[in-house]
């Protein structure tokens, strides 16, 4: 009697055994266990106080598994991916990416598994503003120091891109202006991540009349008359013309040239209208004059019958 109830026990358990393995093969037949993969955003959190870094990839890929039934139902959104820099310190560093997702969904892995990244400090800086200037002022014109408000401005930022930041330029276009300028510009750095206060500068640029004086013309001419005659005399009208530059230029200057009047062969007077070669940095008005060769006969031969460089006129 025992035996056979010992009999009939394990037949029973075996029975219930054969029908799990049973149902479980039909059940993985019908449901089996599949694996995904999705790209998932990347969050980073626990960046300490008064610490930046760069940006970390936008996304990893995490590849996931579940039943077939659960995985139709499993939305990308369901995961997190985080990096956590909690008490890291400047430096580079290989920070773990951490997944989690949906009840019923393993995650296998996650590519890339870790990500490295550096990390710095943030500081501020007092950088001084300088002014590129863009071209001249009108003719007759000179522009004085530019004067910035306020002259040095306030960066904040990494402190290892601080270090190659010396001063930041504002620029300002003074090309053909017979008027003082001032701007308000804004400053930057063009660096990413640094941040000027004030980002705006006010830019005052001075620009007042060049000082002028009244010099003599000294008329050139060259070549000689034809044979016979000479040079009597070489006159300018007006002889005396104004020049406008520097201060140091018309404390130096005596007089200014004109381009040479070509006597070459003349047996009469000859008056030409010429320009005035202006001095470097200097304006003259009017830029051309009238000069005057006189020609008259040789009487003593050989006396003046040779070329003339250049005679001074009246007013020299």
């Amino acid at each position: 009697m025992t035996f056979k109830w010992r009999e009939s026990t394990a037949f029973r358990l075996l029975a219930l055994f054969l029908a799990i393995v049973l149902w479980v093969y039909v059940t993985h037949q019908r449901n089996p266990i599949l694996e995904r993969a999705a790209r998932i955003d990347l969050q980073r959190q626990g960046l300490p106080a008064g610490m930046v870094t760069q940006e970390i990839p936008s996304s990893v890929t995490v590849y996931y598994k579940s039943s077939k039934g659960r995985l139709a139902l499993v939305d990308a959104g369901e995961f997190e991916a985080r990096v956590n820099l909690a008490g890291a310190e400047k430096g580079t560093h290989s920070f773990p990416v951490r997944v989690t997702g949906p009840t019923g969904v393993e995650v296998v892995r996650v590519s890339p598994q870790r990500v490295t990244l550096s990390l710095d400090r943030i500081i501020q800086k007092a950088v001084p503003v300088t002014v590129n200037i863009l071209g001249s002022p009108a003719q007759g014109y000179q522009r004085l120091e530019p004067v910035v408000t306020p002259p040095v401005v306030e960066a904040r930022g990494p402190s290892q891109v601080l270090q190659e930041i010396e001063r930041v330029a504002v620029t300002v276009d003074i090309r053909g202006t017979p008027t003082g300028i001032v701007q308000v510009r804004p400053v930057s750095t063009g660096v990413e991540g640094v941040k000027l206060h004030p980002d705006t500068v006010k830019v005052t640029i001075p620009v007042e009349s060049l000082p002028s004086g009244t010099v003599g013309v000294k008329a050139r001419v060259q070549g000689s008359p034809d044979a016979g005659f000479r040079v009597e005399s070489v006159s300018a009208s007006p002889d005396l013309v104004k020049v406008t530059g520097g201060q140091d230029l018309l404390d130096r200057l005596e007089n200014v040239t004109t381009a040479p009047v070509d006597i070459a062969g003349a047996a009469a007077d000859v008056t030409k209208k010429v320009k005035i070669i202006n001095p470097q940095g200097a304006l003259v008005e009017p830029q051309e004059v009238d000069v005057t060769v006189e020609i008259v006969p040789d009487t003593v031969p050989g006396e003046n019958n040779g070329a003339v460089e250049s005679a001074p006129v009246s007013g020299e």
